[in-house]
């Protein structure tokens, strides 16, 4: 697997720091997730063969996503 996108989730960096047991990771892309800068940065330094791409989410996006997640 050397890409691999994710779209509308909530996630925490514990659990994308897993993705180091994928050692042919090249692409990262973070769509509509909910995470913070500082998260990002911390991913990067924890992948740092891999290019992460992750535009912040705007207010409806986040909005969306707590609809989606509701139970």
């Amino acid at each position: 697997l050397e890409t691999l996108t994710l779209d509308e989730a909530r996630l925490s960096l514990t659990a994308l720091e897993k993705l180091k047991a994928l050692p042919s990771l090249k692409v990262l892309e973070l769509n509509r997730i909910e995470f913070t800068a500082g998260d990002v940065e911390q991913l990067r330094r924890a992948l740092p063969n891999v290019k992460i791409t992750w535009p912040e989410m705007t207010q409806d996006e986040r909005e969306r996503l707590e609809r989606l997640l509701k139970p």
